[in-house]
């Protein structure tokens, strides 16, 4: 998870997005953070429904990550999910987990409100 982390923070720019020419890298690196933080729920479940859907995640990361509409990504909010998995405090990782996700959704929220 960490390395994960730092991989996407090298990729960053003074803004915290990825520079130009390395988005596709650093979607990578930002599907295996995810991808580590659902397997760190040791729920075998949600992992291979994770590793089923994973491409279409990466997918839509790609495109957002140009899209002027979509929040900029946050690394304190993903560092603040990694942190909470690493005390071992569920509560605290499933609010860093739904405040990592909250922009992001209300974003597509909007787009879709508008059609």
């Amino acid at each position: 998870m960490q390395a994960a982390l730092d991989a996407v923070a090298e990729l960053a720019d003074a803004e915290g997005q990825p520079d130009s020419g390395s988005t596709e890298l650093y979607a990578d690196h930002d599907v295996a953070f995810h991808r580590a933080v659902v397997e760190a729920a040791h729920n075998t479940a949600l992992t291979a429904t994770y590793g089923w859907f994973s491409s279409s995640v990466r997918e839509a990361l790609v495109s957002s990550l140009d899209d002027q509409a979509m929040p900029k990504i946050v690394h304190g909010d993903h560092r603040a999910v990694m942190d909470a998995i690493a005390t071992g405090d569920p509560e605290a990782a499933e609010r860093a987990t739904r405040a990592l996700l909250d922009k992001p959704k209300r974003a597509v929220e909007a787009l879709l409100d508008a059609d």
